[in-house]
């Protein structure tokens, strides 16, 4: 229901314009403070996922670089299995020039 029709319903259902004007003047203080309570509990979770964020960092740095280290020995591995696997294929060419 629109908020012009609203208006009129407490026109028509109060008694006295200073009712209405009361009325009205609590629906705008309520709607005021309603909004504030939405903005301050979008503001703490905001920044409680913020602060989160930053917290865990910290553990993510030590666990890339574990990450790193591993795969740094998985690269080392496979860079010496090649070499083998090169010098096996150098040492069959070698043995049919022979």
């Amino acid at each position: 229901m629109s908020t012009v029709r609203r208006k009129a319903r407490y026109l028509d259902s109060a008694g006295s314009p200073a009712e209405v004007i009361t009325t009205l003047l609590k629906e705008i203080k309520m709607q005021k403070l309603l909004s504030i309570v939405i903005a301050a509990m979008f503001a703490a979770v905001s920044v409680s996922a913020f602060a989160a964020s930053h917290a865990g960092a910290a553990k993510d740095d030590k666990k890339m670089e574990k990450k790193e280290a591993a795969m740094e020995k998985k690269m080392e591995k496979k860079e010496a299995a090649m070499e083998k696997k090169m010098e096996k294929k150098e040492d069959k060419k070698e043995d049919k020039k022979k």
